[in-house]
């Protein structure tokens, strides 16, 4: 799911009329990137989230008489500004090309065995509403370290908030973090 929300937020940055193949200068594709951005957005919230902050509530102009088209809330959520993140190259570039965003798969590599070199303590958080990194799959990782070797915790955040749920909810992943932390370490 995530490869393919990163493909399409690179494709809606490209098909900005002034992505000009990169070479944008000082007039980046700001729409593209909006629209990447409202993509990004989406992906890290909930459905349990929208339903309960938006529902099925129209806006206000949705109540104009002869408008052919219906705005809800929920197109609230996401309006970055594009104006804010002028980057788009570096976004767009940094979602494809950044060894460890897509790529990242040291399994498909080097085989299970990869995760025996792990000499690090291990904690792995899930959060249980989050659909871009599920909480299984996290849960399962945590299961194959542990039969490498590995000291790996799990540990699951409970959340409507998706994603962002270490953003929405920081004290959570904060405690999580206190617990297995021994005195006189630092996350440095």
């Amino acid at each position: 799911m995530g490869l393919a929300l990163n493909h399409l937020q690179r494709q809606v940055i490209r098909l900005d009329a002034k992505w000009k193949n990169g070479d944008y200068g000082d007039d980046p594709p700001v729409a593209g990137l909006a629209l990447a951005r409202k993509i990004a957005m989406c992906s890290y919230k909930s459905a349990e989230l929208f339903s309960t902050r938006f529902g099925r509530n129209p806006t206000a102009t949705a109540k104009i008489p002869g408008r052919t088209e219906c705005s809800f809330r929920c197109e609230r959520l996401s309006r970055p500004s594009g104006r804010k993140i002028r980057p788009a190259l570096r976004y767009e570039l940094l979602s494809q090309h950044h060894p460890n965003h897509d790529t990242f798969d040291p399994i498909r590599k080097y085989g299970i065995r990869a995760y025996e070199r792990i000499q690090a303590r291990v904690t792995l958080v899930g959060i249980s509403s989050d659909w871009l990194f599920p909480a299984s799959e996290v849960r399962s990782l945590a299961g194959e370290l542990r039969s490498c070797g590995v000291d790996c915790n799990y540990c699951e955040i409970e959340s409507s908030h998706g994603h962002d749920a270490f953003l929405a909810e920081p004290d959570k992943l904060a405690s999580i973090l206190a617990s297995r932390m021994s005195p006189g370490n630092t996350l440095g």
